[in-house]
């Protein structure tokens, strides 16, 4: 062990303990040594726990004792108990300065000055400070020192920021409530701060109890929420990363998608009542969500059908759930009652209710038809007077005369008569000029106020000539199935008889035609269902009375279709939803006389007809808008159909979603080739681009070994948003990388394979000669000749063996082998060699495609007979372990070749189930021992090799032992850190593992 000269650095002794920590760790306590009545007292200064100083700390100077003592330096504290320490002087005055010395005193430690230092002198010197064996380890010290002076800072080239690996993806797809997580990895010198960015609205984004903002030390930037939310998380992030030197940005759009939700109301419910004014708006409106947005319709009982919107009500849904009723002035009469929303959607409903009472404003007493200012009437006839009255609370109406100036009161000969519609009547029958002329008052009443109407009745002796007073009107349209009424008012004394005619044909009463006259002259004809065949024509009345007669005449057409305003019979849903590449069809059922004209409008842009928009009218009133392939970028929105004719218009609307259609993965574009080459150490990249919603899970698989290939340091696993797979192995290996791989992609609506087969070939090398062959070879007649060679490369070469003489390529016959292994041995080998025919000069020729190379021998055979001669001998001793194989080999050669052999002992040795004995025909001779015994297989073991010129001998001692010899390893290891003392001895040992002895080890302590 080596310790650094320490008169080069500059320790110092500070007291103070080190205390165990449970974690593992150590804490030093430093303070000092006190003079008390009792004696030294150990006084706590400062403490600070070594395991938790480290390179990432500040490295703030901690002063103990009076030295700045840095976390390094702090570090390299031994632990309790020292033995000594060397102190260097400087200029004569030791470091350590009387008052540590005192301390170190009264602790009982003794310090002295050496003189054993080779270079001490005046100036300089150390001092020695020895701790007894006894000594309370409450106050032992520490022994501090700095090993190296504090490195000045080195300038770094600043560096603007940079993305590291993959940017954010184009499109970010999430399912509401589930985590949103965007990350990327940036890098730049200053270390670069990280802002995230959302447009709508354009804020940076925070952290708060939704969003988690990090960035790690390995420069990391992520942005997670927990649960994403539709409206509040889609939109377009961006991080941006900035330094004093620059900038880097990435983006992606986020879509947080909303999951299937049966039909929920937002906010506030419909209330129980709802009261309108007459004539005001009556609004009914209610936020319902769900996905799909829900269809909603409205129903009001009575009478209890499905509303439709017309020209007095509008009934709307927005995109964001807000349902709608208006009716621009709500009537008493018809719109009173209960109104019900049902919103539906494929996973269920949401009914909503409210009773709606429109009240009439209040209103005073109104005359709307007063009494005429003057009437005259004859003797015995009917007296009617008649006006219309209104307001609110409907008015009281009484009826005065004057003189006497009473108020008119019902009896045997008066009539008075206040109808619903406010028409209020006086009629008096068989009038006398006497009684019955005045001045007559209609006053009607109510809690607003009141209003009066009068009239000058003259009742008349004098007989009168009948009298048209109200005419027919000049031509009069009806239409089939109605009712046909004429009308018209006679007068005369006495009241005139009244005929009709048609075509100047005399109608009479019967069950279709009815003619009536009243006593107050009014003469009507009706027909309860008039026919367009049968009723039209020229009708005349004549009244007649004793003094004349006179007519009144209208022509009347009676027409076979009614007109009728546009009315919706069967109305659009609030809304639809389709799939990409699905027709997508408008329907709705029209009424109306003229048939309406129709428009189609996308977000209040009129739609034209054309190859992808379709539009139809049926004569039935059937309107239709098609699309034969809904697209999903173009076609969602807000559809209005408005329907107009003569008398009026409607309109309908809704909502269309154009989704994208669960489908079964497939390949778009090429499939991956049947074939897949790539050279050793290029990269391997394998990509398909796939279709399918929802987007499929990829796995990759090789076989061989037939297993799934997953991400590692060496391979590179993707899939992006647009589909498109990859597989990537940086640097291809030809041993563990070539085989048949397996892109299997899979959603729930199917699955789609695309398989390669991979080859990677090795880059060329010119072929090699790795083991030549022997520049001569002597062989005998009649012996085997072997030759061998190694060769390498790529593609491997090809081996051809020449002869010279006679220059001729040697190939495979009955006496000649020719063969070449797959680690590159090159053979040839001829049996019963022939002096004069195989001796010579022997080649071997590699070639491939980047080159060749040659190899060759001088071979001889000769005639001459040779004693049995030991080529390779056996080893003196052979040791072997108990349960090994044992293998003896040895080489020989003479001519003929030698029999051999084998004896142990003087035994000799033949083949059994233990034992195989062979001779090769190159001479190789070897005894193998399956399983060696440490019972039975050890001893001196002989080969004899014999032809007829002589034998050989050779032998071995094989020592075959019961335990196996192991490695040798340490138990207990030798501290991290030892103190030693100038000039003395210092010893390390430690005990090694299976060792007979104890291994000691002794380091001389330089100083």
């Amino acid at each position: 062990m080596y310790l650094a000269p320490l008169f080069k650095i500059r320790p110092y002794f500070v007291p103070g303990r080190v205390v165990d920590l449970p974690n593992g760790g150590i804490k030093f306590l430093a303070g000092e040594m006190i003079e008390t009545d009792t004696g030294p007292r150990y006084v706590t200064e400062h403490e600070t726990d070594l395991d938790l100083l480290d390179e990432t700390e500040d490295q703030k100077e901690i002063v103990v004792q009076g030295f700045p003592v840095t976390p390094e330096e702090l570090r390299l504290i031994t632990a309790y108990p020292f033995a000594a320490l060397h102190y260097p002087l400087k200029d004569g005055e030791s470091i350590i300065n009387s008052r540590m010395l005192r301390q170190m005193a009264a602790a009982g430690i003794a310090v002295s000055k050496l003189t054993n230092n080779p270079n001490a002198n005046n100036n300089s010197g150390d001092v020695k400070v020895v701790a007894p064996k006894d000594i309370d380890e409450s106050i032992l010290g520490a022994n501090v020192f700095r090993t190296t002076e504090p490195e000045l800072p080195k300038t770094k080239k600043k560096v603007a920021p940079v993305i590291l690996g993959d940017k954010l993806p184009e499109k970010t797809k999430v399912l509401e409530a589930e985590p949103l997580k965007l990350a990327v990895k940036v890098e730049g010198d200053p270390p670069p701060d990280v802002k995230w960015f959302k447009d709508p609205p354009g804020q940076e984004v925070v952290s708060d109890e939704r969003t988690n903002i990090t960035l790690s030390s390995e420069g990391m930037a992520e942005l997670e929420i927990n649960s994403a939310d539709p409206e509040k998380d889609s939109g377009k992030y961006k991080m941006v990363a900035v330094n004093e030197t620059g900038q880097v940005t990435c983006e992606t759009i986020v879509d947080v998608q909303k999951k299937s939700q049966e039909p929920t109301l937002l906010g506030e419910k419909l209330p129980v009542d709802t009261k309108v004014m007459e004539g005001e708006p009556l609004k009914l409106k209610i936020s319902i969500g769900g996905n799909p947005l829900p269809d909603v319709k409205w129903y009001k009982d009575p009478p209890g059908t499905e509303l439709i919107p017309d020209e007095r009500m509008t009934i709307k849904l927005s995109l964001d759930g807000t349902a709608e009723l208006e009716i621009a002035s709500a009537d008493s009469t018809c719109d009173s009652g209960q109104y019900k929303m049902v919103a539906v959607n494929p996973t269920g409903q949401l009914v909503a209710q409210t009773n709606v009472n429109v009240e009439k404003k209040p209103k005073k007493a109104t005359i709307e038809e007063g009494l005429p200012a003057k009437m005259t009437t004859y003797q015995g006839q009917l007296l009617k007077l008649s006006a219309k009255v209104s307001g609110h609370p409907r008015p009281d109406v009484k009826w005065y005369k004057d003189p006497p100036g009473n108020q008119i009161i019902p009896d045997e000969r008066t009539t008075i008569e206040l109808l619903p519609d406010g028409t209020a009547t006086l009629e008096i029958a068989s009038v006398d000029p006497a009684k019955d002329s005045g001045q007559y008052k209609m006053v009607a009443m109510n809690a607003t106020g009141q209003a009066t109407s009068q009239t000058a009745v003259e009742v008349s002796k004098k007989p009168m000539k009948a009298t048209v007073d109200e005419n027919l009107a000049s031509s009069v349209i009806a239409y089939h199935g109605d009712p046909l009424k004429l009308k018209l008012k006679v007068s005369g004394n006495p009241l005139p008889s009244v005929k009709w005619f048609k075509d100047d044909k005399e109608l009479v009463s019967n069950d279709r035609i009815d003619i009536k006259l009243s006593p107050d002259g009014t003469a009507e004809l009706e027909i309860a269902s008039a026919d367009s065949s049968k009723d039209s024509g020229q009708y005349k009345m004549v009244a007649v009375n004793a003094t004349g007669q006179c007519t009144s005449q209208t022509t009347v057409d009676v027409q076979k279709n009614k007109p009728k305003k546009a009315t919706i019979e069967e109305n659009l849903a609030s809304s639809l939803t389709t799939y990409h590449g699905d027709p997508m069809k408008l329907k709705i059922k029209l009424g109306g006389f003229p048939l309406p004209d129709v428009k189609w409008f996308k977000d209040d842009k009129e739609l034209i007809s054309s190859e992808r928009i379709i539009m139809k009218l049926t004569p039935d009133g059937i309107a239709e808008l098609e699309i034969p392939s809904a697209d999903l970028v173009k076609d969602p929105g807000q559809y209005k159909m408005i329907a107009v004719n003569a008398l009026g218009q409607v309109t309908a609307q809704t909502i269309v979603q154009v989704q994208k259609k669960d489908e079964a993965p497939a390949l778009e574009g090429n499939k991956l080739p049947t074939e897949t080459k790539v050279m050793e150490t290029e990269p391997l990249q394998l990509s398909v681009k796939l279709s399918g919603h929802p987007l499929p899970e990829v796995k990759w698989y090789k076989d061989p070994p037939g297993s799934e290939i997953v991400s590692s340091d060496r391979v590179d696993i993707k899939l992006l948003p647009d589909g498109t797979a990859k597989l990537e192995i940086a640097s291809a290996d030809s041993a563990t990388d070539s085989g048949r791989y397996k892109m299997v992609a899979v959603n729930s609506m199917g699955e789609v394979i695309s398989e390669t087969a991979v080859h990677v070939e090795k880059k060329p090398k010119k072929a090699t000669i790795e083991e030549a062959l022997p520049e001569k070879v002597t062989t005998f007649q009649g012996q085997l000749l072997k030759l061998s060679a190694k060769v390498s490369g790529h593609p491997p070469p090809e081996v051809k063996w020449y002869k010279d003489p006679p220059g001729s390529e040697l190939v495979t016959d009955e006496r000649t082998t020719v063969e070449l292994l797959p680690d590159g041995t090159a053979k040839l080998e001829i049996s019963s060699v022939d002096p004069a025919k195989d001796s010579g000069q022997y080649k071997m020729v590699a070639v491939n495609a980047t080159g060749q190379v040659t190899s060759q021998s001088a071979v001889e055979v000769s005639k001459k007979p040779m004693k049995a001669t030991i080529d390779e001998s056996l080893a003196s001793s052979v040791i072997a372990y108990h349960g090994d194989p044992l293998k003896l080999k040895v080489k020989v050669s003479g001519n003929p070749l030698p029999s051999v052999k084998w004896y142990k002992g003087d035994k000799e040795l033949v083949s059994t189930e233990r034992i195989e004995i062979k001779l090769s025909q190159d001479g190789t001779a070897e005894l193998d021992i399956a399983s060696a015994d440490s019972e039975i297989d050890s001893g001196v073991y002989k080969m004899v090799a014999i032809n007829e010129t002589g034998q050989s001998v050779c032998e071995t001692a094989v020592d075959v032992q019961k335990n196996k010899p192991k490695k040798a390893s340490i138990e207990e290891n030798l501290s991290a850190l030892v103190t030693a003392y100038h000039g003395e001895p210092h010893c390390l040992s430690r005990r090694a593992a299976k060792a007979k002895a104890e291994i000691v080890l002794a380091f001389l302590c330089q100083t």
